[in-house]
């Protein structure tokens, strides 16, 4: 049977696995449990982080451990391997190739990307027009039905339940919009 400790921070008694170890402390343990540091970890970088002193350290150290590590050659792959990437890609999903070549001659305003609604031939030039940061920010809301060629509600919202067919350009704006609304604060 494990020993039991009272935090004294919440005042519970919990099982000392429930406490980080330090090996300074009679029994070995700190005498707060895991979860009340976690919270007042998270409560002071809260606070420290209002102010602009705390703010600045904090990004020449993110900065400097950024440097130190080497982050920018890591995982930094070769053009063969984003060649790789793209032709697996592209035997995936030929119809969305075949789309995009369809609909490569339409223009589109600057800081805007088409967005397919549906890859089927006959509504390959059948497009929308979507901001780039809410074209990448839709693409979490909708699942690509590759039999169908077309995409599906990730979650339920609105009308739209989860799963269903965004069988028409209307329906797949409907949608568009309510996500905007809902999750992308614009």
């Amino acid at each position: 049977m494990e020993k039991i400790k009272k935090c004294i921070r919440c005042g519970e008694e919990k099982v000392l696995s429930a406490y980080y170890k330090h090996l300074q402390m009679a029994d070995g343990h700190l005498n707060k449990c895991a979860k009340c540091c976690k919270e007042q970890s998270m409560e002071r970088h809260k606070k420290l982080s209002q102010t602009s002193e705390f703010v600045l350290s904090e990004r020449e150290r993110t900065r400097e451990r950024y440097h130190r590590l080497n982050y920018k050659g890591k995982n930094n792959p070769t053009a063969e391997d984003r060649k790789k990437t793209i032709q697996s890609y592209i035997s995936r999903y030929p119809e969305k190739k075949k789309a995009r070549a369809l609909s490569s001659n339409l223009k589109c305003v600057d800081g805007f990307q088409n967005h397919h609604w549906s890859y089927n031939e006959k509504d390959a030039k059948d497009v929308i027009q979507l901001p780039l940061n809410e074209h990448a920010r839709l693409h979490c809301y909708i699942i690509y039905d590759q039999e169908r060629m077309m995409y599906r509600c990730a979650i339920s919202i609105g009308n739209f339940i989860q799963n269903q067919l965004l069988d028409t350009k209307q329906n797949h704006l409907e949608y568009y919009y309510l996500i905007k609304s809902q999750f992308m604060n614009l």
